[in-house]
């Protein structure tokens, strides 16, 4: 894994370890699970909803509705009640302990789906770190509530299930609009239960307890959640579950007065030395750096291609190209042509498909095309072009494009006249 990689990971493993005690908190005042989730939920939405909003990024979920529902059903309005509901009845280091399962039940989802295969080594590393989780809380499952431990471990699948949906159905989607959208739908289908559970009021240390579950444990989290998804894939992203139990038996010690045993000293390196393990691949030849890409969308509006004249550098002024840009560290290419399209040309796209392979470009990059769709907005010149044209179908091949983007242009031509039985 990457340095950035292990930071985010660093950061997932304290931002989603500190939940237990929040919630522990709440629930211990009293506080309805229905209110908790609610309150964090709406919150957090809140918080995201200028980013989601700058650009039009909402708008791209059209034709995205029902994985978008799913993905909020089993990564938020399930797992979050369910695990409310079950620290009512267990402490926060078993909650974490079974929520630790979920890389074990990612991994069998990726294998599966055939997107990965699991290496011996990674297997062994799964295994060290629910071995070291177990040592590490030392606490026997079969003393606590049934219905809590089922919850406990509904919760783990699901959030093995969300990475798995964003990969496959959202990848095309803004990631913030994802984040957003899907708090939303979560805290508006509970809030009339909040608002009847909650009328009796909420204790201080409940209300400070979700709003840093809103801000610091969802909004902050959600973010860097899909950066390592971006950076990982969606089979190593839910290994940090693996520290989680670390984080919430730390703060169960100090704040909670549970109690500090021997399988702390003994599970906390097992549980390092599974996520290593868990997380690397096999031995090999160390692959080549990632070129650095640059993607452009190929934006049709009624069988007419947006194309846009460079006016520099001066080698280059005359000939058009299609609008994009360069992708950011850890950004989808997707995500990277909506806010591209959105800050450049004042438009709001719906990216759909990659066309052709790579292309060569100066400095070692590589342009990558993609298909989009224009949902609002008039496109205006941007910066270095100094004409922006919608050519008709018949006539996209009547002006020079610029050597990288022509075979693009070319496939999707070819592509409209074997259907319309014209030339391109």
């Amino acid at each position: 894994m990457t340095r950035r990689g292990w930071v985010l990971f660093a950061a997932m493993s304290v931002l989603w370890g500190v939940p237990y005690l929040l919630i522990k908190v709440a629930v211990d005042d009293g506080v309805s699970p229905f209110v908790v989730v609610a309150g964090r939920t709406l919150l957090g939405a809140l918080l995201l909803l200028p980013f989601a909003l700058r650009g039009g990024q909402f708008r791209a979920l059209r034709g995205h509705v029902p994985p978008l529902l799913l993905f909020a059903a089993i990564e938020m309005a399930g797992p979050w009640l369910f695990l409310t509901h079950a620290e009512s009845q267990l402490s926060s280091s078993l909650a974490a302990l079974l929520i630790a399962m979920t890389p074990l039940a990612a991994a069998v989802m990726v294998t599966t789906l055939g997107h990965e295969r699991l290496e011996g080594r990674r297997l062994v590393g799964l295994a060290v770190g629910v071995v070291g989780v177990a040592a590490l809380v030392g606490i026997d499952i079969g003393s606590v509530e049934p219905l809590a431990v089922v919850e406990t471990v509904a919760t783990a699948i699901g959030y093995a299930a969300g990475p798995v949906i964003i990969s496959r159905r959202l990848r095309d989607v803004p990631a913030m609009a994802v984040i957003t959208a899907s708090l939303l739908v979560t805290g508006l289908l509970y809030l009339p239960f909040a608002v009847v559970e909650g009328s009796g009021g909420v204790p201080g240390d409940a209300i400070a307890a979700i709003a840093g579950l809103g801000v610091v444990c969802t909004a902050v989290a959600f973010v860097v959640f899909f950066r390592l998804i971006a950076e990982v894939g969606p089979a190593r992203a839910p290994v940090f579950t693996y520290v989680n139990p670390a984080v919430a038996l730390v703060l169960g010690v100090v704040l909670l007065d549970e109690p500090f045993t021997l399988g702390i000293a003994l599970g906390f390196p097992l549980v390092i030395l599974g996520s290593v393990l868990s997380t690397s691949r096999g031995r090999g030849p160390v692959p080549e750096a990632a070129p650095a890409v640059v993607v452009a969308a190929a934006v049709l509006r009624d069988g007419a291609l947006l194309a846009a004249r460079r006016s520099a550098p001066p080698e280059l002024a005359g000939r058009w190209e299609l609008p994009g840009g360069k992708v950011e560290p850890g950004e989808h290419e997707a995500d990277a042509l909506v806010r591209e399209l959105g800050e450049e040309l004042g438009v709001v796209v719906r990216v759909s498909e990659q066309v052709g392979g790579d292309r060569p470009l100066p400095g070692g990059r590589v342009l990558r095309v993609w298909t989009a769709e224009l949902l609002d907005g008039e496109p205006t010149p941007l910066q270095d072009h100094d004409e922006l044209r919608w050519l008709p179908a018949g006539e996209w091949a009547q002006v020079p494009w610029l050597d990288a983007d022509l075979p693009a242009v070319r496939e999707l031509g070819q592509r409209r006249a074997a259907r319309s039985g014209s030339g391109w």
